[in-house]
């Protein structure tokens, strides 16, 4: 059984590390698993780097569709970064991807957006004896564009007029305007041609989601209602991600012995979904006496905001994995304040190093975090919920101590790496023995 997944990154963001630990799981249960992405950074022998080949007028087009789609939402107030917000379904490669096909069994797709992945080229040129496995990492494939919808409901239909977007207007009549160009309602159109592709052509298509709630809101989506849906978590390595002796990670960044440390990694710190200004307010909410005890210490790309008179450490970005054990073993806390998560590596890093995590009751992280046992969730959003989290766990050393043990415990049981890889060849198995029979009976 070979299994190819395509990805745009490996080692890069949430999505792409979860997928280079389903392929690393896979392999270590003696499954042929490779990882096809367009930004090549992790060394590994499992990882092939796609080398793509297009023309002078393909590379403009590609160009000028990504400028316009900026520009629209630069314009907007609503998207901060919108390139950090919304996706494109199309590619200058079109369908480059065909010769995955070749030495495949079934492909397995990811978050495969950033001008890698083309809706209409894939579908249209899939053979029918190749099953697809799609595990979605956010929205991004069931809706006009936009990662995450937020309340935004347009994916239930065919999208258009997206908030994160501000379309340049023709004025029809006196009364009313419609947008000249609107870039949701386009690039849903073109997902559906290429899944009707797929349907048509009978691509077997599974969606797998890592959370109960994206899977939920996928299932519900107009683009995506009809394809069948299995939930299978996403996973860590329990032997490089465990409890140790955190002593010697403090003294590096000079954290005294009675400072309580609060951890906060993002893949960038600075992106506001992460939430970082959030847990400033928090944290300043809390009374003088216990702020002067916190040192907070964040990890990841980009640059925090003004630390406010709290004590701030920013590490930058942490590339070796049991470093960032360590830094995880250290903390009294990790803290993930996010608006927007689907079911993040960070908590399961965390737990698995017996460290008890505080956060907001948003997306998967209720699936992940037992509020009251794992750790404490306040609603999303509640500033003040969330310092009171804080400092309910700061004051009750015997309870972090009992939350950190169940902590280790839940990911044993549920989030290993080989766990989830063996739910991944169930699936696999049954879809390649139905597409072998399928294509049996057409003969």
């Amino acid at each position: 059984m070979n299994i190819t997944h395509v990805s745009t990154y490996d080692c890069r963001g949430g999505a792409g590390i979860a997928a280079m630990r389903l392929v690393t799981g896979l392999g270590a249960i003696g499954a042929n698993a490779k990882l096809v992405v367009k930004a090549m950074q992790c060394n590994d022998s499992n990882v092939i780097s796609f080398v793509p080949h297009w023309t002078p007028s393909m590379r403009f087009i590609g160009y000028l569709r990504s400028k316009l789609i900026r520009e629209e939402g630069r314009r907007s107030k609503a998207c901060i970064n919108v390139e950090c917000s919304f996706s494109d379904s199309r590619s200058r490669f079109y369908s480059a991807l065909d010769s995955l096909w070749e030495r495949a069994d079934l492909i397995n797709l990811h978050w495969v957006f950033n001008d890698y992945f083309d809706y209409v080229g894939f579908f249209r040129e899939m053979p029918p004896g190749v099953p697809v496995v799609w595990t979605l990492h956010d929205m991004a494939p069931f809706t006009g564009g936009c990662h995450h919808a937020r309340e935004c409901r347009g994916y239930l239909g065919s999208c258009g007029s997206c908030p994160l977007l501000k379309h340049p207007l023709l004025q029809v009549g006196s009364r009313y305007a419609k947008p000249v160009r609107d870039w949701s309602r386009k690039i849903w159109l073109y997902k559906k041609r290429g899944i009707d592709y797929a349907l048509s052509r009978g691509v077997g298509l599974h969606i797998v989601s890592p959370s109960m709630w994206l899977a939920r809101k996928s299932s519900e989506s107009a683009l995506f209602s009809e394809l069948p849906t299995s939930v299978i978590p996403n996973a860590v390595d329990h032997n490089v991600f465990r409890p140790l002796c955190g002593n010697g990670f403090r003294d590096s960044i000079r954290v005294a012995s009675d400072q309580f440390l609060l951890l906060f990694v993002a893949s960038n710190v600075a992106d506001p979904d992460k939430g970082f200004n959030l847990l400033m307010q928090a944290i300043c909410k809390l009374d003088t006496k216990i702020r002067s005890q916190i040192c907070l210490v964040t990890i990841g790309y980009g640059q925090c905001a003004s630390n406010d008179g709290v004590d701030v450490r920013h590490l930058g970005c942490l590339e070796s994995e049991s470093i960032l054990s360590l830094a995880y073993s250290a903390a009294d806390m990790f803290v993930i304040p996010s608006n927007v998560e689907n079911f993040p590596n960070t908590i399961l890093e965390s737990m698995a190093c017996g460290t008890p995590v505080v956060g907001f009751d948003v997306g998967g992280i209720p699936e992940m975090v037992q509020s009251g046992q794992t750790g404490l969730l306040a609603s999303v959003g509640d500033v003040s919920g969330l310092a009171e989290a804080i400092r309910s766990l700061m004051l009750d050393e015997r309870l972090r101590r009992q939350m950190g043990g169940a902590c280790r415990e839940t990911v044993l049981r549920e989030y290993t790496l080989e766990r989830q890889a063996r739910a991944y060849v169930t699936l696999y198995e049954n879809m390649i023995n139905e597409a072998r029979e399928s294509m049996t009976e057409d003969r």
